[in-house]
């Protein structure tokens, strides 16, 4: 596979100072193929008996991805040291897996066996809209502050071609302040604080309902139902310079982030309802993205 991304910025001063406008384009592609090939022998003990299992496979996998984004920014200078900003931008994303895995049998004139339930074709659309605006105070040599306030409309579009057809789309509206500050005490100290709120969507490999078990005895599974996850981020930092020598520096971060994503781990030697579809190796752990918090139960 290869990754291909280029940028383009465009960018015009106004006669008025401070008065600017810019667009600024950027793509990528990612196109990947791989034949992965499995050969696995599995002891487990159940109820005192040892069971033996071989796994024969291999793989016949491709995956795309292309996006691309446009931003573009209108700066319109106010009296004095402030000025406003007004951004509009427009990304999308679009991801193709395919998963072919073929069981190989032990009679070597047997031709590859497709397996149907470790098999997945699996689409993605993502676009992506922002709105917003922003304030400047700027200070030579003293002040700089800058904020803004964006609006996200994200649709996650997803669809499932094989082994069965099916579709989901949802809709994400966000909120997405962001606040950057640096004061200057004089020539050796400064205080900057930084704080930002970004969303995260899912990607395609944690969508997939399609068991992955190139690891047979460490599974793991994708999970459709995924939410976009929204982290906030706050960091404050002093600098003062001691002498020509020695610099002294303290800072803080604190992070937040609403619907996590994690790894939810089921074991096979337990009770629970999703072993019901899935013929798993005793004592196999399973692993699963999920939303945490107290709105995802």
């Amino acid at each position: 596979g290869f990754n291909f991304s280029n940028n383009l910025l465009v960018r015009h001063k106004f006669r008025k100072q401070g008065r600017t406008a810019s667009v600024d384009w950027y793509t990528n592609t990612a196109p990947k193929n791989s034949t992965p090939g499995q050969s696995s022998l599995v002891k487990s003990l159940e109820s005192g008996i040892v069971l033996i299992d071989t796994i024969e496979q291999r793989g016949d996998n491709s995956y795309d991805k292309n996006e691309w984004e446009v931003n573009a920014e209108y700066t319109e200078p106010l009296n004095g040291d402030h000025s406003l900003l007004f951004v509009a931008k427009y990304q999308q994303a679009r991801e193709e897996t395919v998963i072919n895995t073929y069981d190989v049998p032990a009679d070597p004139a047997s031709p590859p066996v497709l397996n149907s339930e470790l098999s997945n074709e699996f689409y993605t659309k993502i676009p992506i809209r922002q709105y917003g605006f922003g304030y400047r105070w700027n200070i030579p040599s003293k002040l700089n502050l800058s904020a803004r306030l964006l609006w996200q409309d994200a649709q996650l579009e997803s669809a499932q071609k094989f082994p069965i057809s099916e579709s989901r789309s949802n809709q994400y509206f966000s909120l997405l302040p962001s606040f950057f500050g640096r004061y200057t005490f004089d020539a050796k100290r400064s205080l900057m604080t930084h704080f930002r709120t970004r969303a995260q969507l899912p990607g395609a490999e944690q969508l997939q309902g399609v068991l992955n078990n190139s690891n047979p005895s460490q599974l793991f599974i994708g999970n459709p139902s995924l939410k976009q996850s929204i982290q906030h981020s706050w960091s404050l930092r002093y600098n003062a310079s001691l002498n020509k020598s020695s610099m002294f520096f303290g800072s803080v971060w604190l992070s937040l982030t609403e619907d996590y994503v994690a790894n939810r781990i089921f074991i096979n030697s337990r009770d629970h309802s999703i072993f019901n579809t899935l013929n798993l190796t005793p004592g196999a752990q399973l692993s699963t993205p999920q939303n945490m918090g107290p709105s995802n139960p």
